[in-house]
């Protein structure tokens, strides 16, 4: 099979939510709503309304909103944290929203932001929506979710991440909308001149988003002190960024790192590795084919095209691993809102203190590769990767009788893309005396055809951490039990730091981190503490993509 073939059946499924749409079919595959795949990613999956839903008014320090309450959870939808990013603030530093006269109605969640394939969205959507239990006077501790899709798509409105089960444990839950695509992520030359910074407009809108959450949710019964942040793939990705982030400091004191980390940028982009010079040569480019110029004037006339056009064309089918192409625009270590090298700053310990939950599924990889995979195509994406330094990966990791071109791509695509960055983060923050946990997540999904080669793959957990299984899951005891148990995990780490509860979990003790012997703790039907799980392949990727560990 042609390195170009393998191209095209790679899945569009990276940082989607495990969707295994082909490439070829694009987004708007994955954007029609009742589809399997919408279901599956939540990307324009129906939002959840509650049929016995009644109106709440709540006093906030910018002004009454309504919102609805199911049961003894009350919900606000739609709540704009910043100003609108449209005119001069489009590729601008997000701004934080103004006070508003009258009442609010936050009963619906707002539109998401401009996507590929996905009609009905909205460029002013920075918002953001509040479940809480919280009675008055009470301060709980919150939660604050950021979703994933490839920094390219996605909405704090899907379904799957319904945050109704999380506010019953006593929660304050939070999920967020950030600009994405090219109107969230483009590195121009002329928005680094004149403020400093460029290419992570969306990273801007969360650390607003937490600034919002600090001033604010105190009206929704949240404790701003007791901030969890969280993400699944991209939202992972973004986690770390804000870890990473001298701009986030102060703001949260504990994170959940779902199956991705900044560290893994080099494996996604390898063209321009979020590097800021390549990155902005890469956004001075697309500014050029797009008719403009990378100035201030420049930059100017992209803020006049319509924002539908500007996000098609980075939609990520083109940018697949496999394929590079200079428009893969990601997170740029700028060294303001990011560190140059992020790597370093894990290293020497310069990460913003906070408690850490981390980890990753045993088959991040295997949505990405088509079964019928040769060693050939193998050898090629990861010179594409590595370059010089694939050959070593070809004798340390041959394909051979034990192990196919599929299950090597599955490993190493997995490991280079999602996993990898997940343990630099996790020894430098141990080190400094902060409580580190790392999972890995090991549960076969009841609904996978027998004999899938699938596995565990790329997002199965989120339907078990939010509780939010489906009619047919829900009448599964095993499920059931899983989703029970990941919904008691997450709750207890966000609670008190400590994911293990008073007993345990089942019948054992979730260690703490050691950089010195590293192991994690396995989820799955029986849980327990294990070796970490692909060490040997993490360090090596780290070491190509990184330089010596």
């Amino acid at each position: 099979m042609k390195l170009k073939k393998l191209t095209a059946t790679l899945t569009l499924a990276l940082f989607l939510g495990g969707t295994t749409v082909p490439v070829g079919t694009g987004p708007a595959a994955c954007a029609a709503e009742g589809s399997t795949e919408s279901m599956i990613t939540g990307v324009q999956s129906p939002v959840k309304v509650w049929p016995d839903e009644t109106d709440t008014l709540l006093a906030t320090p910018l002004g009454v909103i309504k919102g609805r309450q199911h049961e003894n959870i009350r919900i606000f939808r739609g709540i704009p944290y910043a100003k609108a990013p449209i005119g001069k603030l489009r590729f601008a530093p997000t701004q934080p929203a103004e006070p508003w006269q009258g009442v609010l109605d936050a009963t619906k969640f707002s539109p998401a932001l401009p996507q590929y394939g996905m009609t009905g969205t909205d460029e002013r959507a920075l918002t953001l929506n509040v479940w809480t239990p919280a009675k008055d006077g009470e301060r709980l501790p919150v939660y604050v979710f950021i979703h994933g899709g490839a920094f390219v798509c996605g909405s704090g409105a899907e379904s799957q991440f319904e945050s109704t089960n999380l506010a019953k444990q006593g929660i304050v839950a939070v999920t967020i909308n950030y600009r994405l695509n090219t109107l969230g992520f483009l590195p121009d030359k002329a928005g680094l001149k004149q403020y400093g910074t460029t290419g992570n407009w969306g990273l801007l809108d969360q650390i607003e988003a937490l600034k919002w959450v600090r001033q604010n949710i105190a009206a929704f019964g949240g404790d701003s002190d007791r901030v969890t942040v969280g993400g699944e793939s991209a939202g992972s990705f973004s986690v770390s960024a804000l870890i990473a982030s001298p701009l986030a400091k102060g703001l949260f004191r504990q994170a959940i790192m779902e199956s991705g980390c900044i560290l893994n940028i080099p494996g996604i982009a390898p063209l321009s590795r979020g590097d800021l010079k390549k990155s902005v040569a890469n956004g001075s480019r697309y500014v050029e084919l797009m008719g403009g110029k990378d100035t201030p004037e420049g930059i100017g006339y992209l803020r006049g095209i319509s924002a539908d056009v500007l996000a098609a064309n980075s939609r990520f089918q083109a940018n697949s691993v496999a394929d590079a192409k200079p428009f893969c625009f990601w997170p740029v270590f700028d060294g303001k809102v990011l560190p140059k090298d992020p790597m370093q700053a894990a290293r020497q310990g310069s990460l913003n203190p906070v408690r850490l939950l981390v980890g990753f599924n045993t088959n991040e990889g295997s949505i990405f590769v088509n079964q019928a995979s040769t060693e050939a195509d193998y050898h090629a994406v990861m010179y594409h990767i590595f370059g010089k330094k694939a050959p070593e990966f070809f004798n340390r990791y041959p394909v051979d009788g034990e192990h196919s071109a599929f299950d090597r791509l599955s490993d190493v695509y997995g490991a280079a893309m999602l996993k990898s960055g997940a343990m630099p983060f996790a020894d430098s923050l141990a080190k400094k005396g902060e409580d580190v946990y790392f999972y890995r997540f090991d549960y076969l999904d009841p609904d996978l055809p027998q004999g899938s080669p699938i596995g565990v793959a790329h997002a199965a957990e989120l339907k078990y951490v939010f509780g939010n299984l489906d009619e047919k899951l829900s009448g599964n005891p095993s499920a059931r039990r899983m989703s029970d148990k990941l919904l008691n995990i997450w709750a207890n780490f966000i609670k008190t730091g400590d994911p293990n509860g008073a007993a345990g979990i089942d019948g054992q003790r979730w260690e703490k981190y050691d950089p010195a012997d590293r192991k994690d703790f396995r989820l799955g039907e029986k849980s327990g503490m294990e070796p970490l799980h692909g060490e040997d392949l993490l360090l090596k990727i780290n070491e190509a993509m990184w330089g010596d560990n």
